[in-house]
């Protein structure tokens, strides 16, 4: 009897023993305020604060895609509206007149330069050749290109927005691009061209490169002004 009594209270004091701890636990100071930014990354900490004390480097530092406003460019904004719609008439027109109605658009990258810029593929633009010139093509799809561009290439291009310059190449030739063919030349295209704001998507498209989570993407080595180096040529 006295033995059962002995383990009866050695249980009690058990679990009064852990009720304390537990208890202490909740009610100890803790060594740091809760909301305090004490071990987070440093753009944890900038978001926490009030949007009125971060400063524009602050700011910058979080993201440069964060931040961004919604869409702007009315019928060429970045939205799966518009471009689904220039998509389908990228098809059409290609459907009509084949490669000769094509421009593949590269984008240089700011980083670089000499013989070793670099130009990443965007995408494609189609236009109706016997009525929209290239520069007008690309110019009125500008905003949807250039907003790719830094959502596919957000490390190295997504500062750079409104900022990039476009280079267009013949349509269907990246692999000759990608073998270093000194015959083809990047040609830069205008952000704007007179009389683009005029020219009615239907005669024109775009078809937007597409990367995934294991694909590198694709660019090209080129100098400053589209050309293959000499060294390069042929490899």
């Amino acid at each position: 009897m006295g033995t059962i009594l002995n383990n009866h209270c050695l249980v009690v004091a058990v679990l009064l023993s852990t009720t304390l701890t537990i208890t202490s636990a909740f009610t100890r100071p803790m060594p740091f305020p809760l909301c305090n930014s004490h071990g987070l990354s440093r753009s944890i900490r900038i978001q926490l604060q009030p949007l009125h004390m971060i400063s524009e480097e602050e700011k910058d530092y979080i993201s440069p895609m964060r931040n961004r406003p919604q869409p702007k460019g009315g019928d060429v904004a970045y939205t799966n509206e518009n471009i689904i719609r220039q998509n389908n008439h990228f098809n059409n027109i290609r459907k009509a007149g084949g490669s000769d109605c094509i421009l593949d658009i590269y984008t240089r990258d700011p980083s670089t330069s000499g013989s070793s810029t670099r130009f990443w593929y965007v995408g494609k633009v189609a236009r109706c050749t016997g009525t929209v010139s290239k520069e007008a093509a690309v110019a009125r799809q500008f905003n949807l290109l250039e907003e790719h561009a830094c959502r596919i290439r957000p490390i190295e291009l997504g500062r750079c927005f409104g900022k990039l310059e476009m280079f267009a190449a013949p349509g269907d030739t990246e692999l000759r691009m990608s073998e270093n063919d000194p015959t083809i030349r990047l040609e830069i295209m205008p952000r704007s061209w007179e009389g683009s704001k005029d020219v009615p998507l239907l005669e024109i498209g775009l078809n937007l490169d597409i990367v995934t989570n294991q694909g590198a993407g694709f660019f090209v080595t080129r100098n400053e002004d589209g050309v293959v180096p000499p060294d390069m040529i042929g490899k």
